[in-house]
Formats: C-alpha cells, sequence, structure tokens
C-alpha cells in the first residue's frame, strides 16, 4: 500500500493525525468498526502474547506459559480473546450455511 492508502484505512503505523477513512472490515462485518486497521493490531506484543496464551490454554498447558502464575489481566484477556475466536467461528458457520 502506498502512504494515501494507508491513510485512507486507518493504519497504526502511520502517526494519528494523518489517518482517515475507516479500517477495512468484511462488507457484512456486524459489530461496531475498529478505530485502527487491523494488522497493527494484531502485531501489538499485547495480542500476540494473548494470541499465544490462547493456544496454550486450548492445550491445557496455561500454566506451563505463566509459571509464575496467571494474573487476573491475562484471565480477562485470554477470556476476550477466546470470545472473539467464537464469534469468528460462528461467523464462518453462518456463511457457509448460507451457500
Amino acid at each position: 500500500m502506498d502512504h494515501e492508502q494507508r491513510r485512507n484505512v486507518r493504519c497504526g503505523w502511520i502517526p494519528e493525525s494523518e489517518r482517515k477513512g475507516h479500517a477495512l472490515v468484511p462488507a457484512d462485518y456486524p459489530y461496531k468498526r475498529p478505530a485502527i486497521c487491523c494488522g497493527y493490531i494484531g502485531g501489538l506484543p499485547e495480542v500476540i502474547e494473548t494470541a499465544r496464551a490462547c493456544s496454550w490454554r486450548r492445550d491445557g498447558e496455561l500454566s506451563m506459559f505463566y509459571p509464575d502464575g496467571i494474573t487476573d489481566l491475562v484471565k480477562l484477556a485470554v477470556d476476550i480473546m477466546s470470545s472473539e475466536f467464537k464469534a469468528v467461528e460462528q461467523h464462518q458457520i453462518r456463511k457457509s450455511q448460507e451457500k
């Protein structure tokens, strides 16, 4: 993407003062439009750590990922991301049933 395209999709890698337009979402996206592009959000260290924690949780090994203990913040982050994963799965199931 060139700089103008990044501005138009609210790219998080450019200064906030230069952003305009709307973050990209699918045409049938049923939720509130994000304030910043998903590419930026997905690369944030806390988002990456939460995704990894979700993976470890699915495998029943979350305590090994956090050997010093699981904080309330980690529990909250994992709960939020897990519910979003489920929402995406439900959306994909609904879309596949429409075909």
